[in-house]
């Protein structure tokens, strides 16, 4: 399910398997404005000020989902 969400809402600017293309590679280990999934899901929901990374308004569920499976990304060997 996160990957589907992922492709759907993050894709476009983050490359299909995280690596990278408008927006920043996430296909790291360490994320440097979410080091942790609190701060993660907190980027995914209120987005980046300043920044082409958008506020996302969905349920808190779909939100998990998306960073599990960003979490996922940063563990594939590249």
């Amino acid at each position: 399910m996160g990957e589907q969400l992922f492709l759907v809402h993050c894709a476009g600017c983050h490359g299909p398997k995280g690596e990278g293309s408008r927006g920043p590679t996430l296909a790291t280990a360490v994320l440097p404005r979410a080091p942790d999934d609190a701060a993660l899901r907190k980027v995914i929901t209120l987005g980046i000020s300043g920044t082409e990374m958008p506020r996302f308004d969905m349920k808190p569920e779909d939100i998990q989902q998306i960073a599990s499976w960003v979490r996922h990304l940063g563990q594939i060997p590249t």
